[in-house]
C-alpha cells in the first residue's frame, strides 16, 4: 500500500473535521484563533437603572418535581428608545438566571439547549414599554433544579452593550419560592437514576416518544397517585405530546397527532393544580386539535380561552402573536 496518498487523505479528513468544530464557548473567531496576549481586555460592567429586569414566579410554593415557570420581563424606564435582544430566554444569550438554594450556594441556571445563530434578533423598546417571556427553570443542562425542599432565590441579569469597553447590566430583585416535599418526588427527581433525566426532559419538552422509560415512569405516577398535582402535570405533558406530530428517527416514521387520546388526558387535568402557563398551552393544544380535525367552530373558543389568560401579560407576547395568527387563519372566508 502506498503510504503517502493515505497520509494525505488522513490530513484532509482531519482538516475537514477541525473546520467543522467549535470550542465549547461558541464559534471560532472570524480571523482565526486569538492568542490570549492579543485578546481584548474584559469589559467593564456598569449597573443600569434604565432597563429594569424582573423575574416573577407564577406561585410562591411548588412541590419537588413540579414544573416551575417564571415570567422574565424587561421594562424601559428611561426616556429614550433602546435596542435590546428580542428574546429573554436564557438559551438565547440575553438573560442569565442565578438560583440560590437552601444550602446558600448561588448556581447559574444552565438551559438544556443553546440557540446557535449568526446574528442576534433585536427589537426597539420604547420608553415605558415592557417585553417578556415565560421561562421553564425546573430542568436544564444540570438536570433538575429544585431537587430538595427549601427556600430558593432567583435573580435575573440582563447585559447589553454600552460605549466601547463597557457593558450595561440590569439586575432583578430576588424572587423567592418555597419547594415542599411530595409523596412522589423521589419517583421523579432522583439524580442517581437515568430515568429521572428522561422524566425531566419529557416534562420540559412535552414531547419525546423515544423517552420510553420516562414515559413509563409518568404513566406509573398516574396509576399510583391519579389525583395528585404532579399527575395533572404528567397528563398535560402526555396530552400535549400526543396533540402534535412527532418524528421518530429510530423508526424513521412520523407519528401523527392522536387528538382523541390527547383530549382524554387534558380532560383529567385539575385546573387548581396547574399554573396559567399550563392552562394556556392546554387551550392552544385543544384548539390545534380541533383545527387539525377541521372543526373550526370548536377551535376558535379554545384559542379565545388562551387569549383571555394572556391579556396584558407581556411574557406571553410571542405565544399570543402565534395564537392571533391561527385565529386569523381560521376566520378567513
Amino acid at each position: 500500500m502506498d503510504v503517502k496518498p493515505f497520509l494525505i487523505l488522513v490530513v484532509l479528513v482531519a482538516l475537514a473535521v477541525s473546520g467543522c468544530t467549535t470550542s465549547a464557548g461558541g464559534r471560532w473567531p472570524a480571523k482565526g484563533v486569538v492568542s490570549p496576549s492579543d485578546a481584548p481586555s474584559a469589559a467593564t460592567i456598569v449597573q443600569d437603572d434604565k432597563l429594569v429586569i424582573s423575574v416573577i414566579p407564577e406561585r410562591s410554593h411548588y412541590l419537588v418535581g413540579e414544573p416551575v415557570y417564571v415570567a422574565v420581563r424587561l421594562r424601559n424606564s428611561g426616556d429614550r428608545t433602546e435596542r435590546v435582544i428580542e428574546s429573554l430566554h436564557p438559551e438565547d444569550g440575553g438573560v442569565d438566571l442565578v438560583i440560590t438554594g437552601p444550602d446558600g450556594r448561588a448556581v447559574p441556571f444552565v438551559p438544556y439547549g443553546e440557540t446557535d445563530r449568526d446574528t442576534e434578533s433585536n427589537t426597539s423598546l420604547s420608553p415605558g414599554q415592557t417585553i417578556g417571556n415565560m421561562v421553564p427553570i425546573f430542568f436544564g443542562g444540570n438536570g433538575w433544579t429544585f431537587r430538595k425542599p427549601g427556600t430558593y432565590r432567583i435573580v435575573a441579569y440582563f447585559q447589553f452593550a454600552a460605549e466601547k469597553g463597557k457593558v450595561r447590566e440590569s439586575k432583578s430583585a430576588p424572587a423567592t419560592i418555597e419547594i415542599v416535599p411530595s409523596s412522589q418526588s423521589t419517583a421523579l427527581v432522583d439524580d442517581a437514576e437515568p430515568v429521572s433525566q428522561e422524566v425531566g426532559k419529557f416534562l420540559l419538552w412535552q414531547a419525546g416518544d423515544h423517552l420510553e422509560k420516562g414515559l413509563e415512569r409518568l404513566r406509573a405516577l398516574l396509576d399510583r397517585e391519579p389525583d395528585s398535582p404532579l399527575a395533572s402535570y404528567a397528563r398535560f405533558a402526555l396530552g400535549r405530546s400526543l396533540s402534535e406530530p412527532f418524528m421518530d428517527y429510530r423508526k424513521k416514521t412520523v407519528r401523527t397527532p392522536d387528538c382523541a387520546v390527547a383530549q382524554g388526558y387534558f380532560s383529567r387535568v385539575n385546573d387548581q393544580h396547574v399554573t396559567d402557563y399550563v392552562r394556556v398551552q392546554i387551550a392552544i393544544a385543544k384548539g390545534r386539535c380541533a383545527a387539525f380535525e377541521k372543526d373550526r367552530k370548536s377551535a376558535i373558543p379554545y384559542f379565545a380561552t388562551a387569549q383571555d389568560i394572556m391579556v396584558n401579560r407581556p411574557e406571553y407576547r410571542t405565544i399570543e402573536a402565534r395564537v392571533s395568527e391561527q385565529v386569523k387563519h381560521l376566520t378567513r372566508d
